[in-house]
């Protein structure tokens, strides 16, 4: 279900790690790219599990929260630049984050 990240901030029964990997997957598995989802699946399961610095990438669940939401509503809209720049923005701004917390 491509949305989920908009439903996940609405349900509490289901973690945001869960519902966080299910929208990237969701996302990128019609491009076909096993490598690279099995890639950033990896990244992520080790930032999450090595961070020491892990409430910072809590801090900015709400604002991936909102990006997912609009990268979603652009991508039900077909609103494909749109959605293509914000996705490009999130990826850049979850780097930032990441390599921050890793250097902190």
């Amino acid at each position: 279900m491509v949305g989920y990240g908009v439903i996940d901030r609405r349900s509490p029964q289901h973690s945001n790690y869960e519902g966080d990997w299910l929208f990237h997957s969701t996302l990128s598995a019609p491009a076909g790219r096993r490598r690279q989802v099995a890639m950033i699946e990896e990244l992520r399961r080790n930032c999450i599990m090595y961070s020491i610095k892990y409430d910072k990438l809590i801090d900015e669940t709400p604002s991936w929260l909102d990006d997912h939401e609009k990268i979603t509503r652009a991508y039900i809209e077909k609103r494909t630049d749109d959605a293509a720049g914000l996705l490009k923005d999130h990826i850049e701004g979850a780097r930032k984050c990441l390599l921050g917390v890793q250097t902190g």
